[in-house]
């Protein structure tokens, strides 16, 4: 467990898409203060991935990403991940208007929007 599990745990609970959080509210679920670089840093509270900030247990785990930060308010923006396979149906915003199917490039383009990650992120395999 860490001591980001409360935070996870309060995300989870959450019903609604958007939570907008004061830096106070967060430390009051977590019994703790936040350290002094969640305060001065954005990158603190970025949407990493890999290992190294244990801070981000608090909400990717659980669904959830930081947006619209702001440091002079002390307050940061958490909304829900997007979740499942996109449908055809979105793919096919992306599609060229003659009709050809998505290329690659094409597809990593429209997940990309649609997951909100960059494209480099994305590994496309093509079976069969």
């Amino acid at each position: 467990m860490t001591k980001y599990a409360p935070l996870a745990d309060h995300l989870r609970a959450l019903k609604t898409p958007e939570w907008v959080a004061r830096f106070a509210e967060i430390e009051a679920i977590l019994g703790t203060a936040l350290p002094r670089s969640a305060y001065n840093y954005p990158a603190w509270w970025a949407n990493q991935t890999t290992p190294g900030h244990s801070q981000n247990l608090g909400w990717r785990p659980v669904g959830w990403r930081t947006d619209g930060l702001d440091l002079n308010k002390r307050q940061v923006t958490f909304r829900r991940e997007k979740s499942g396979i996109p449908t055809t149906s979105v793919l096919q915003l992306s599609a060229p208007s003659d009709g050809l199917r998505l290329s690659i490039a094409q597809a990593k383009s429209a997940l990309s929007r649609f997951y909100d990650v960059p494209e480099d992120q994305i590994q496309i395999t093509i079976r069969g």
